[in-house]
C-alpha cells in the first residue's frame, strides 16, 4: 500500500514538469497593426496546480474585455508562466 501511495504521489508531483505546450497559433508581426485607437487594456488569468489540476479561474478574452469595460477588442496577447507547483495563463486584451 505504501508503494502505491508513494507512486501516486510521485506521479502527481512530477507531472507538472512533464507537460509542455507547443505554440500552434498563428504568430504575426505587429508592424501592420494600428494601435492609435487603443485606449485601455485588461487581463484575465487562470491557474493550474501541479500541471494537471485546473484551470481555476477564467482567462477568456471575453472575460478580460467585460471586466475591464472594453466594448471593442482590437487584439490580444497570451502569456504563460510556469513555476514549481503551479502555472498561470493570462490573456491581455487591448481595445476601447
Amino acid at each position: 500500500m505504501r508503494k502505491l501511495l508513494f507512486t501516486l504521489f510521485m506521479v502527481f508531483a512530477l507531472s507538472g514538469c512533464a507537460g509542455t505546450i507547443t505554440p500552434t497559433t498563428n504568430v504575426v508581426g505587429t508592424s501592420g497593426i494600428d494601435t492609435s485607437h487603443v485606449r485601455r487594456a485588461g487581463n484575465a488569468c487562470s491557474y493550474y496546480l501541479f500541471g494537471v489540476l485546473g484551470p481555476f479561474g477564467d482567462n477568456s478574452v471575453m472575460r478580460a474585455a467585460k471586466d475591464n469595460g472594453l466594448s471593442k477588442v482590437l487584439y490580444y496577447d497570451q502569456s504563460r508562466e510556469y513555476y514549481f507547483l503551479f502555472g498561470r495563463i493570462c490573456n491581455r486584451v487591448y481595445g476601447y
